[in-house]
């Protein structure tokens, strides 16, 4: 939604920076699931009453294909994604955006190998919210204090 409010409705003259943390920036296949589910309406159907952003967030979406037109980027603002790499929701292909000079791309254990956060966990690790921090104020930034972080839900 941040990237959409951005290139569809004019947010690049009223944000600086836009950080994405588990975002699904691509779209999500949920490992392949959802690409299964398109073959299936009816099962889609009941996915998408479920779980309404299935329909808007799945990779190739309507919603997702709106966002990217003319690039995920402006250059009015600074972007940046924090994910992992145990995340059972987003891939990283799906929450990063294409390299540019205006784009930082953080996987999270590449900062602290030990640190296996997750799309559920991400939010509340403080190992995620210095690395946030970080990306908001590069004038301030500090190392994350490093420790293990399971991959708990």
């Amino acid at each position: 939604m941040p990237l959409y409010y951005i290139s569809r409705w004019g947010g690049e003259s009223k944000v600086g920076t836009m950080v994405g943390v588990a975002a699904a920036t691509n779209g999500i296949s949920a490992y392949g699931m959802l690409n299964l589910l398109a073959g299936h309406p009816q099962a889609k159907d009941l996915v998408g009453r479920a779980i309404p952003a299935v329909d808007d967030g799945t990779a190739g979406s309507a919603f997702v294909a709106e966002t990217g037109v003319d690039g995920m980027t402006r250059p009015e603002v600074e972007y940046a994604t924090v994910s992992s790499r145990s995340d059972p929701v987003v891939q990283l292909s799906e929450s990063q955006l294409p390299p540019g000079p205006n784009v930082s791309d953080v996987v999270v254990p590449d900062s602290c190998a030990e640190n296996l956060t997750n799309h559920g966990t991400m939010v509340n690790d403080d190992i995620t919210l210095r690395i946030i921090r970080n990306l908001l104020d590069p004038a301030t930034a500090v190392a994350p204090s490093c420790h293990a972080v399971a991959p708990l839900p």
